[in-house]
């Protein structure tokens, strides 16, 4: 029980660090300090999120905590058709996403050829026409179902899907700021992270 309040302050800050090199105020600090720095804020910005989830993850291995819950049985069947829905999302995604984009490296190709940045379009294409947030929707799932239940891991899973919870209402906020009534319309009609049923 020690580790759960540590588990919490490692995957808090793990989320606030994310968070913070994303906001507005962030990126307008990294223009001012140049073209070049704006043109390789979104790769530096992933590579960092990953290695530091990549330490937060081995830190929460070490301290597995007492199981609470664990996946045996037939209900390894919901789980492993949740982990691979969760897998379907991500791919349905990746997809329809500027996937050069979101990582980062058409920005620094457009810098490179001299180029101005390609203004932001709101796509209904594919996944993107029943589902909103299919990458958020993949996180719940896959942090839900990632593994057995533990006094530990439920601390930092509760952390995360918070997290995603909340990115997902910030990420609405930012969408709202650049695509205006489009994007209020967009939310009416499609749901954010879990699909309307068919009418029948």
């Amino acid at each position: 029980m020690a580790d759960i309040p540590t588990v919490i302050v490692i995957a808090a800050a793990w989320c606030a660090l994310h968070s913070l090199m994303i906001t507005r105020a962030w990126e307008r600090g990294v223009a001012r300090i140049g073209s070049r720095a704006s043109a390789w804020h979104r790769l530096v910005y992933n590579l960092v999120s990953a290695v530091t989830l990549l330490w937060c993850w081995l830190e929460f291995r070490a301290r597995p905590g007492e199981v609470l819950w664990a996946w045996h049985g037939l209900w390894q069947l919901p789980r492993l058709a949740g982990l691979g829905l969760a897998i379907w999302l991500g791919w349905a995604g990746a997809r329809v996403h500027d996937n050069a984009a979101f990582l980062g490296l058409r920005q620094i190709r457009d810098h490179r050829d001299g180029q101005a940045p390609a203004p932001p379009i709101l796509s209904r294409e594919g996944i993107l026409g029943d589902l909103r947030h299919p990458y958020y929707a993949a996180g719940l799932l896959a942090v839900f179902l990632w593994d057995d239940f533990t006094t530990t891991n439920v601390a930092w899973r509760g952390v995360f899907m918070l997290y995603l919870l909340l990115g997902a209402w910030l990420e609405e906020r930012k969408l709202v700021a650049v695509h205006g009534d489009a994007y209020r319309r967009y939310r009416r009609e499609v749901p954010a992270l879990w699909p309307k049923r068919p009418r029948s």
